[in-house]
């Protein structure tokens, strides 16, 4: 039984002990270390959410949904719930629920900011034409909103 309980804190989710921001302007760069003069390893669009690592200074040691890692500016990154879509395609739904119309296919790297969530389904918007409900498997990131926030 100590063996059991000695390992008990690690049977939670990793989202609920990790905490994530996601890319508040319009792209980040995200780099090979913390500073302005690292190499560029690739560019973040608005809203995609990244599991925060590390800090060094205001740099943030991040990861993404694929388990690429770098490095980005503090000042870049928002407390704001955001998922993007790891499934090869997500539906989006006018409810909580597959009975509900289908409005929209998304494909694998859309970010959308979480407005609510119901069980298993994340009210989810692009801030532009996609507004509905997704499942919570077929996305990556922080499904989770604050209390009130709704």
């Amino acid at each position: 039984s100590l063996l059991l309980s000695a390992a008990l804190p690690f049977a939670q989710p990793p989202s609920a002990r990790a905490e994530y921001l996601s890319v508040a302007s319009r792209k980040a760069n995200v780099r090979q270390g913390p500073g302005p003069r690292k190499d560029v390893l690739w560019q973040a669009w608005r809203l995609t959410p990244f599991m925060v690592l590390d800090w060094v200074g205001d740099w943030a040691k991040v990861q993404d949904y694929e388990g690429d890692v770098g490095w980005v500016h503090g000042s870049l990154l928002a407390d704001v719930p955001t998922v993007i879509v790891s499934a090869k395609t997500a539906a989006v739904h006018g409810g909580p629920g597959a009975g509900y119309r289908g409005l929209w296919t998304l494909e694998e790297g859309y970010t959308l900011k979480v407005l609510a969530v119901d069980g298993v389904w994340l009210k989810v918007t692009d801030d532009d034409e996609v507004r509905g409900w997704v499942l919570r498997r077929s996305v990556w990131g922080r499904a989770e909103v604050d209390e009130g926030s709704t």
